[in-house]
């Protein structure tokens, strides 16, 4: 937010400055505007060049798919050391390939599970890269919620999953392991993750997230919070 106030003010700066020669065209709120989006617009014709039309932007940057299916997925762009645009779209177009990955390592040592991509970090792959790649990139991009039924041996399960992860060089930018009773557990689904801060009332929660400083997860247990 205070980027796009300074934006802003150093748009509405520059065109008080540059004296507009047309300024009974339109009003000053609207060329604000417009000089804003502009600003944003390689944002925007970014998505539209790696992906296809189907995308629009609004004043303050904010990009969304026009596709309905892809309404939901929060569209995070960035920039990369070379001055190229990054963004995380391509983990929503492979999400279902990224699960399945997840599930192959998970279901082994947590036993029946059911995992779910809901975000991802900026980078420059696009939707043909293998499905390895999104967890041997240079940065950790993808975060997944894993739905378990409770079981005594969780924490060794649980850290068991994350040093089988290190020992792959695979990484995961988050990750929250949730753990539910029987009844909870069959009704956990999709639309949970939608809630944003997560479903309450699992019996025990594993919080983590890579740090690629380190190359190592931090993690902490959390009991529930009813």
């Amino acid at each position: 937010m205070q980027k796009r106030i300074v934006m802003f003010i150093i748009t509405a700066l520059l065109l008080l400055t540059t004296g507009c020669q047309h300024t009974e065209d339109k009003p000053l709120w609207e060329r604000l505007d417009e000089a804003q989006y502009n600003s944003y617009k390689p944002r925007l014709d970014h998505m539209v060049e790696k992906y296809g039309d189907m995308f629009e932007m609004n004043v303050y940057g904010d990009v969304y798919c026009t596709e309905p299916e892809y309404h939901s997925w929060r569209i995070r762009l960035g920039g990369d050391a070379d001055g190229s645009t990054t963004d995380n779209f391509s983990v929503r177009l492979r999400r279902d390939d990224i699960e399945v990955f997840i599930q192959e390592i998970a279901e082994p040592i947590l036993g029946e599970c059911k995992v779910y991509v809901c975000d991802g970090f900026p980078s420059k792959l696009n939707a043909d890269a293998d499905t390895e790649d999104f967890f041997t990139y240079e940065q950790a991009l993808v975060y997944c919620w894993i739905y378990v039924p409770y079981n005594e041996d969780y924490q060794e399960h649980g850290e068991t999953f994350l040093t089988t992860m290190l020992e792959r060089n695979y990484k995961l930018w988050m990750l929250d392991v949730l753990y539910y009773d029987e009844e909870q557990y069959e009704q956990a689904g999709r639309d949970w993750i939608n809630l944003g801060v997560g479903p309450k009332g699992y019996t025990v929660r594993l919080d983590a997230r890579f740090h690629d400083s380190t190359g190592k997860f931090s993690f902490k247990w959390r009991e529930t919070e009813g």
